[in-house]
């Protein structure tokens, strides 16, 4: 696996998990479970959350020469690197996505309690406890030269 393929697919990894809980966030609004200030306020929050692996990974892919083989960026990187950074980010996104389906998954019934702050805690909590998860390896993939 080469650096560039890669980051590629941390990119991805980390761009669908912002995409996949803006949409179960639009979900239950559209369901009208919540209001237009609580929309606000969990978009806010997936952003601020978000912010911290998308800037270092956007800080990397800027910090960059244009010509990436002059810097050797095709060269290639531990499998068990890569494995394990893909691994961590998808393990970080799906403890933050679990929690926006299933916000979701209660607009739906009613049967479920469910409501805005507790999922604002639940990721204000679990993502700062769980950023270690995925901080070292995109410091290594998106320094990398």
């Amino acid at each position: 696996m080469n650096v560039v393929r890669a980051r590629i697919l941390l990119v991805g990894i980390f761009l669908s998990g912002l995409v996949l809980q803006c949409i179960c966030i639009l979900t239950v609004y559209s369901k009208a479970a919540i209001t237009s200030n609580d929309v606000t306020a969990l978009l806010v929050k997936v952003l601020e959350i978000y912010s911290v692996p998308l800037a270092v990974i956007l800080g990397g892919i800027f910090a960059r020469p244009a010509n990436p083989t002059a810097t050797g960026a095709s060269e290639g990187v531990s499998s068990a690197a890569f494995w394990v950074a893909v691994g961590l980010a998808l393990v970080w996104n799906a403890l933050l996505l679990w929690r926006g389906a299933a916000f979701s998954v209660a607009a739906f019934s009613p049967s479920i309690e469910d409501n805005v702050n507790l999922f604002a805690s639940y990721l204000e909590a679990i993502s700062r406890a769980s950023l270690f998860l995925v901080a070292g390896a995109l410091a290594y993939f998106f320094s990398k030269t």
